[in-house]
């Protein structure tokens, strides 16, 4: 907004809205963009690399993160370069955000095809692409990155094997389930379980799985000449009865505080069935 206020002569209100709004989605990229596609586009190198070609942890971060500030580098040298090339450029500029992990948002697939397609046309059409954009936009990335490399300090510190290690992030898998906060828990904030709701089961009692996380973690070495090798795990998230949109009255019997959240939602609430899901005025 302050770039926008301050290169308008006669800014609108309506020029304002649009900036702020182009701000959130910049935070967004950002938060589910940059932050967990960073050690998700890393975790695919590893693994090819220690899995599949048998080499030891941490050579496939090792090589996206050379390729990573090398794609940045030369989009740069292409932008401000007598003897830059606007079609490498915008070559460098696709590598660049693709293994930045801005076009690795979320889990699905159909999402990425969609993002990687909308990438390419914007990069490879006429007239939607400058070159002062080019060089603005690396150079952030760039120093977006320089400033990530902070968190390389987490990893380091863990493989030391502090007394306080929480979630022992010492490779790239672990770290980013130490970024994206999941030795914290989760709690719905737009849609979720309720202290009503339980798990969905079939006719055989077992529990009905909605969707599973891989997660992956360094195997067990049980001799010297072992090879490094990534084991695969799969965390399951379970299906609920009374879900509801914005579930401000959230607990599950396994928190500690359950005991206290019911009693709270009682006196607050007026709550005097537990298995009747509140409605969204309560």
């Amino acid at each position: 907004m302050v770039y926008y206020y301050k290169k308008t002569e006669n800014p609108t209100w309506k020029g304002g809205l649009f900036s702020l709004f182009l701000s959130f989605g910049l935070i967004l990229i950002l938060m589910y963009g940059i932050i967990p596609g960073f050690t998700k586009v890393g975790g695919w190198f590893e693994l090819f690399f220690v899995n599949t070609l048998g080499m030891s942890y941490n050579t496939g971060v090792a090589v996206y993160l050379i390729l990573l500030v090398a794609s940045i580098v030369w989009a740069l040298f292409e932008s401000i370069s007598d003897r830059g090339d606007i079609k490498r450029a915008r070559i460098a500029f696709l590598l660049s955000i693709g293994l930045s992990g801005i076009l690795f948002i979320g889990g699905s697939i159909w999402l990425w095809l969609v993002l990687i397609a909308t990438a390419i046309y914007f990069v490879f059409s006429k007239n939607k692409l400058n070159i002062k954009f080019l060089n603005l936009s690396m150079s952030s990335l760039l120093v977006i990155l320089i400033g990530f490399s902070a968190y390389a300090i987490i990893p380091i510190r863990s493989s030391a094997n502090t007394p306080l290690d929480l979630n022992s992030p010492e490779d790239v898998f672990s770290l980013g389930s130490y970024l994206n906060r999941e030795q914290y828990g989760q709690t719905p904030i737009i849609y979720g379980t309720t202290y009503a709701s339980q798990i969905v089961r079939d006719n055989q009692g077992r529990a009905e799985i909605s969707k599973e996380k891989k997660s992956y973690s360094r195997v067990l070495q049980t001799a010297e000449n072992q090879k490094d090798r990534y084991v695969e795990s799969k965390i399951p998230t379970y299906k609920y009865t009374n879900t509801m949109l914005f579930p401000r009255m959230h607990t599950h019997p396994s928190e500690p505080g359950y005991g206290n959240h019911i009693q709270g939602y009682e006196i607050w609430g007026g709550v005097t069935d537990r298995s009747k899901k509140p409605t969204l005025f309560d």
